[in-house]
C-alpha cells in the first residue's frame, strides 16, 4: 500500500512586501510562502496541524496522516451490513463482532486471519513487519494514498469537514480545524479486497472523487447533504451517504452490477 496524506495551507489575504507575499499566494502555518516558483511545496514549509517545525512536501510528515498516527483514541471505522442505515450503529462497526472471515475473502473459520487484518486496517503492525515481536504497535504510516480522489470540503454551521477516498480501502472524513479523522467508511464491496493492503501488489480502492448535493435553509445553513462517490479503478460501485449531520453519516443507496439495470456496469470513473 502506498502512503498518502492531505495537508492544509493558507491563502494570503493581503500583501506583505517584507516577506514577499502577494495577495492570493499560498502560505504556510507561519505565514510565509509555502511554494517555490514551480508550484512545488518548499521543504521549509510548515503545514497546518503538524507538530514539527517543517514538513514540506514529505508525504509521511504532517497533515492528516500525522494527526492520525498520533491519535490515542480508537478510530471510528464503519461499513454497511444492512441492519441499520446509520453507519455509527453498532451493527456497522468494522470489528471482529460484525465481520466474518468470509466477508474478508478468508477461509471460513479463519478468525486469526480476520483479527490480524482488522487490526492492520486500524493501523497496527498486526503482521509484525518490522520483526520486533510487537504486533500491538502502530504501523510506520497508517494512511493510504489519495491517488485520484480529490478531497471535498463542506462547511457546516459548527465545523468544516474534508471528505476524501483513499487506497487504504476507505472514504475518510476529517475535521478541517485540527485534521483529526471523524470517521471512515469501507464500502461493503471492498471488504474482500482488504487483504491486498498487506500484499506486494498495490491495489486501488476508493479512488474516485466524492461529490455532494447540498441544499440550504433560509438562514443559509445546510438542511440536506448527500455525498456520492465512485471507485475508479478500485471497483464498479457507486455509493451515496447522507452526511447532513457529518457526525452521524447514513447509508442511502448503491449502484452496482448486482442490480439488473446495471448488470454491465464497469469501473466507476465518472464523478
Amino acid at each position: 500500500m502506498w502512503s498518502g496524506n492531505i495537508k492544509k495551507f493558507g491563502v494570503a489575504q493581503e500583501c506583505n512586501p517584507l516577506s514577499g507575499i502577494s495577495l492570493g499566494d499560498i502560505i504556510d502555518a507561519n505565514g510565509v510562502a509555502a511554494l517555490n516558483q514551480d508550484g512545488e511545496i518548499l521543504p521549509t514549509a510548515k503545514s497546518f496541524w503538524t507538530t514539527i517545525n517543517m514538513d514540506g512536501g514529505d508525504v509521511e510528515k504532517g497533515g492528516v496522516g500525522e494527526v492520525l498516527w498520533n491519535r490515542t483514541s480508537t478510530r471510528n471505522i464503519y461499513t454497511y451490513l444492512g441492519a441499520n442505515a446509520e453507519l455509527i450503529h453498532a451493527s456497522n462497526i468494522f470489528n471482529t463482532t460484525n465481520i466474518t472471515p468470509t466477508m474478508l475473502g478468508l477461509a471460513s473459520g479463519d478468525n486469526t486471519g480476520r483479527d490480524k487484518l482488522i487490526q492492520f486496517v486500524y493501523g497496527y503492525d498486526a503482521y509484525d513487519d518490522n520483526s520486533n515481536a510487537d504486533t500491538t504497535e502502530k504501523r510506520d504510516w497508517i494512511l493510504g494514498s489519495f491517488l485520484h480522489s480529490r478531497p471535498l470540503l463542506i462547511h457546516y454551521a459548527t465545523r468544516s469537514v474534508i471528505f476524501a477516498g483513499a487506497n487504504d480501502g476507505m472514504l475518510h472524513a476529517f475535521d478541517d480545524s485540527d485534521g483529526s479523522e471523524l470517521w471512515a467508511f469501507i464500502p461493503p464491496n471492498l471488504l474482500n479486497k482488504l487483504q491486498a493492503l498487506h500484499g506486494d501488489v498495490v491495489e486501488s480502492f476508493v479512488d474516485g472523487s466524492p461529490k455532494a448535493f447540498i441544499s440550504y435553509d433560509s438562514s443559509g445553513q445546510i438542511n440536506k447533504a448527500i455525498l456520492m462517490f465512485g471507485q475508479r479503478r478500485g471497483g464498479n460501485h457507486y455509493y451515496a451517504l447522507d452526511i447532513t449531520d457529518p457526525l452521524i453519516p447514513k447509508y442511502l443507496w448503491k449502484i452496482s452490477p448486482d442490480i439488473p439495470e446495471y448488470a454491465e456496469l464497469g469501473q466507476t470513473w465518472a464523478s
